[in-house]
């Protein structure tokens, strides 16, 4: 966690070249440890890094373990800005399964549903990342719309409306 922190202070200060040194030496002591691969991904990402060197990080964090909820969601967003819809939304289903923790994955999984016209996948992708994260204002705001628009448990769809805009005031919550 402490590197984690280190790693996206030293990237939001313009430091990240440092971030990734620091983190091939705690690869270097620990190349078991797909956490250090993810992360590194991440910082490369930030930097503008061509997406290959941060691939080939997720795919070394998915070789240690293939479960690696972060990996299969940083791949997942690698594919969708490649245009890679289908595939980025079997990755994202994927990290979503193993990932308890946080609602990330499956919000990710539930967007990408609504972009390949899936609706009613999205509806349940996205009830089950307000189970995983209640305050998940993103999943809260887009469960809330896609109710309303199919006329679905419209009492459910003003509560999550409201939940939102309480907890992210702001013209994408609001409307």
């Amino acid at each position: 966690a402490v590197l984690r922190t280190l790693a996206h202070n030293l990237s939001s200060i313009g430091r990240g070249p440092e971030a990734i040194v620091k983190l091939d030496k705690s690869i270097a002591a620990q190349p078991g440890n797909p956490e250090l691969y993810d992360l590194k991904a991440r910082v490369l990402l930030n930097l503008g890094q061509p997406s290959q060197e941060a691939r080939a990080n997720f795919e070394k964090a998915l070789a240690i373990d293939e479960n690696h909820a972060g990996a299969l969601h940083g791949l997942a967003s690698i594919a969708a800005a490649e245009g890679k819809l289908d595939e980025a939304l079997l990755l994202s289903r994927r990290a979503a399964e193993f990932s308890e923790e946080s609602a990330d994955a499956t919000y990710s999984a539930a967007q990408l549903s609504v972009l390949l016209g899936k609706q009613e996948e999205a509806i349940e992708l996205l009830k089950k990342a307000i189970q995983i994260e209640p305050s998940h204002v993103g999943a809260c705001n887009d469960l809330a719309w896609q109710l309303a628009v199919t006329g679905q448990d419209l009492n459910l769809a003003l509560e999550l409306a409201e939940r939102a805009s309480r907890l992210q005031p702001g013209g994408n919550t609001l409307d």
